[in-house]
């Protein structure tokens, strides 16, 4: 397990958060549900989060890992 974190923006100008393991692209979160208002706190709250709920993964305890709605389809759409 290797995660990574890196800041990406689409065409729209919208910006994201992603997150990869081993390579592999496993979340990706609006930069707009991070902050006072958002789903979390600080960007440093939600790479907590993201390294707590992998490292429940490789001890065996199943966890959903947060992707966004809109990015999960843009990813969905992708793979066809």
């Amino acid at each position: 397990m290797t995660l990574t974190f890196s800041f990406e923006v689409d065409e729209q100008n919208n910006r994201y958060i992603a997150v990869y393991n081993s390579g592999e692209l496993v979340s990706k979160l609006s930069m707009t549900l991070i902050g006072p208002n958002g789903m979390y706190p600080s960007l440093n709250n939600f790479i907590a989060q993201q390294r707590a709920l992998f490292l429940e993964q490789a001890e065996g305890i199943p966890h959903e890992i947060f992707i966004e709605e809109p990015v999960q389809h843009e990813l969905d759409h992708e793979q066809v």
